[in-house]
């Protein structure tokens, strides 16, 4: 095979690798990352979903939670998302992880997460050492 033949194959290949229901779960993350980091406030830390490793489970995507003036990073939860994009699974305590079946499912579970007392106080925390 040719180099030209071959790179004709390696694009077609990438060209669709994403699937719409993978965009729809990345694009779920994304949305809630960003509605924390708005309820954090202005100057506050930033949350981003960062890819982490390719496992079994799907793509890792990491919501981190950082306050650059401060040079701190850490991962609130770990989403596992296969290449299908349902179900996802969720790393939310470092124990076993949760499966959502849908997008309805993926915030009920995020939504019980960031109600818990100690993230919510982890929260507040991060949003002090950002203002100074």
């Amino acid at each position: 095979m040719d180099i030209a033949d071959f790179e004709s194959k390696v694009s077609e290949i990438l060209s669709t690798a994403e699937t719409p229901a993978y965009l729809k779960a990345l694009g779920a993350l994304e949305s809630m990352a960003l509605a924390v980091q708005r309820q954090l406030g202005p100057g506050a830390p930033t949350v981003t979903v960062e890819p982490g490793y390719q496992v079994a489970m799907g793509q890792q995507l990491n919501v981190v939670v950082a306050v650059p003036q401060r040079n701190f990073r850490d991962v609130l939860f770990r989403a596992y998302v296969p290449a299908t994009g349902f179900p996802v699974s969720l790393d939310l305590y470092g124990e076993e992880p949760v499966r959502c079946a849908d997008e309805a499912e993926l915030e009920d579970q995020v939504l019980g997460f960031l109600a818990r007392p100690q993230v919510r106080a982890r929260l507040a925390m991060l949003g002090r050492m950002a203002l100074g």
